[in-house]
């Protein structure tokens, strides 16, 4: 487990090679993504990033809580993106811009 980790509670912290889900538990939006890196690393960017805003607004006193949990496990990065690619096609995420969900699945077709 690393320190300040958003997600300790998870055991997820040091878990890569997924395609994985961020939910705001208080207004059920979520983000899809896809990472070789540790998803401890991905989830503390996005709560702190200006160009994950809708997520890091979600993280204020007001909207507390997310969850985070993994749909796909591939040690393969090209599968990878493909899995990431079609669940965003598939599911439209609201916190995932246009523009990357355009961009992901133009890899799939």
């Amino acid at each position: 487990m690393r320190d300040n980790c958003p997600i300790s509670s998870t055991k997820l912290c040091l878990l890569r090679n997924a395609v994985y889900q961020i939910t705001c538990k208080n207004c059920n939006q979520y983000y899809i993504g896809s990472t070789t890196r540790f998803i401890h690393d991905c989830v503390k960017e996005h709560l702190n990033n200006d160009n994950s805003k809708r997520i890091s607004n979600c993280q204020t006193k007001a909207h507390k809580s997310i969850e985070i949990k993994t749909i796909v496990l591939e040690n393969d990065p090209a599968k990878l993106r493909l899995f990431e690619a079609f669940y965003i096609r598939n599911y439209k995420p609201a916190f995932n811009s246009r523009e990357e969900c355009s961009e992901r699945a133009d890899r799939l077709f």
